[in-house]
């Protein structure tokens, strides 16, 4: 199943669900780390989001997702190939981008306007 052109209705339930939580550790991890995601340094804005990516990938090694087939995913996003690589930052992005939003609609600029430190 071409699970990146098949709309989230029309998946399997596991597939609902891996998703879901896939989404949730992304949401969770950019509102974790928002402060670094918009941090004026270059730098550190890459290296946030190479950590974000690898928090999404690891969340998706202990779902379970890993089999006799791609073993070779059970690894650090850093070793991953570039096309695998991809599937992680589209995580990130579309969660950067809600908590985008959303941040904007309350007018948080950084964590500690939010209440976070």
């Amino acid at each position: 199943m071409d699970i990146a052109n098949t709309s989230f209705t029309k998946l399997s339930p596991f597939l609902q669900y891996d998703n879901f939580m896939a989404d949730s550790c992304a949401t969770r991890s950019v509102i974790t780390n928002w402060d670094g995601i918009t941090h004026e340094n270059p730098q550190v804005r890459e290296y946030v989001t190479v950590a974000v990516a690898n928090a999404i990938h690891e969340s998706w090694i202990a779902r379970g997702n890993v089999c006799d087939w791609n073993k070779d995913l059970e690894t650090a996003y850093i070793n991953l190939p570039m096309e695998e690589k991809d599937k992680d930052l589209v995580h990130y992005q579309m969660a950067v981008q809600m908590i985008s939003m959303l941040y904007k609609i309350m007018n948080v600029q950084k964590q500690s306007d939010f209440g976070v430190t």
